[in-house]
């Protein structure tokens, strides 16, 4: 932690540019290969939960370190759509991640409260028509028509999951809240201007 405090803010920012790329790919094809070896509904709720999780951790960081107001905004009570909502409003989520979570949360839905719903159902397929830049790497369709879909709802989970992680990583090596927050902000803006890595 020594190295860090001694950097400048610049230097933090030019470290994080660098080092983001092979954090994030080397996350992101963990949550690919984990995720498509389950079943589609597994994938989906797993996917979800792991995006919840990291998304109240994500947000824990942007807060000020009272129990108190960390309780009141990632408690259990609080919705992924709330956590969402929440992530955008401080600005350390951009629209595009913002409404490719909200897609998430759709589908998510979809799956946890229907006893019958697959990736070839109308509804779902056209939840998942958006996420076509997220394709796994070297994706080449299976036989059944709902391994597209599939594939691209694991390609969003693992953008954002990945994406979440290696922020959450590398915003702890900044020193204090204000710097967190810019460095979250930061991200966040790169993403909306860049677009997705």
């Amino acid at each position: 932690m020594d190295q860090y405090e001694k950097m400048s803010d610049d230097e933090i920012h030019q470290m994080v540019a660098d080092e983001f790329g092979e954090d994030f790919r080397r996350e992101a094809d963990e949550v690919n290969k984990e995720l498509l070896s389950e079943s589609p509904r597994a994938s989906v709720l797993v996917g979800a939960a792991w995006l919840d999780q990291y998304l109240a951790e994500f947000l824990a960081l942007a807060l000020p370190q009272d129990g108190r107001i960390v309780e009141v905004f990632l408690s259990p009570v609080r919705s992924l759509a709330h956590r969402i909502e929440t992530a955008h409003k401080l600005g350390i989520i951009g629209s595009t991640e913002k409404d490719l979570m909200h897609a998430v949360k759709e589908i998510r839905n979809k799956f946890a409260h229907r006893t019958s719903v697959s990736f070839q159902d109308r509804d779902v397929v056209e939840l998942t028509s958006n996420l076509t830049p997220f394709l796994p790497p070297n994706y080449t369709p299976g036989p059944t028509p709902g391994d597209l879909p599939h594939a691209k709802y694991v390609g969003a989970i693992s953008y954002l999951v990945a994406s979440l992680h290696t922020r959450i990583k590398h915003a702890n090596l900044v020193r204090g809240l204000d710097m967190q927050l810019d460095y979250l902000r930061f991200v966040a803006a790169r993403v909306d201007e860049e677009g997705i890595p």
